[in-house]
């Protein structure tokens, strides 16, 4: 016995053809069947007459990982449909941040998430700091941040060293 029928909604399966009315069963958390009119018994029965199901939504822009630390429930993305979000998107992403050079970082992203603690950090060490959410989140490293830990605000080409830090 499956533990959810979702009956008669409009399956949009995310490969970009066409929707089709299909009943779809989970199992364990995971889909384990989606056929037209199932026969198969299930605890719950959920009619989805007149609606679409469709996979999670990847909201590939966003700056949630100014938010998440704060709302790991990610209540307002769930409720849309959101199970992914890219963050460290526009360039900025709130690490690296090198020794010395946590309160430049501090600075520059404070009128954008001026809730933020800052402190040094690598990236690998913020990725791994980073809460449980409700939403699987791809961070990424800013290109501006990185700019930022080597050069500061200056107005110019990286030099060689600069650019080598940055990949490192």
């Amino acid at each position: 016995m499956d533990d959810l029928l979702i009956r008669g909604g409009l399956v949009l399966d995310g490969t970009g053809g066409p929707g089709r009315e299909a009943d779809v069963a989970v199992s364990g958390g995971r889909i384990v069947a989606i056929e037209p009119r199932s026969s198969r018994p299930a605890r719950r029965t959920i009619s989805a007459q007149g609606q679409v199901v469709a996979p999670g939504f990847i909201d590939i822009h966003t700056h949630s990982d100014f938010t998440l630390p704060l709302n790991p429930r990610a209540e307002s993305k769930v409720r849309q449909g959101v199970t992914t979000e890219v963050v460290g998107n526009c360039g900025f992403s709130v690490a690296p941040a090198l020794p010395g050079r946590a309160d430049v970082l501090r600075e520059y992203l404070a009128s954008s998430a001026p809730w933020l603690s800052f402190h040094e950090s690598t990236f690998a060490q913020y990725v791994a700091a980073f809460p449980a959410t409700s939403v699987n989140v791809i961070l990424q490293v800013g290109h501006h941040t990185l700019r930022l830990m080597t050069a500061g605000m200056d107005n110019r080409p990286l030099t060689d060293a600069e650019r080598a830090k940055s990949r490192a």
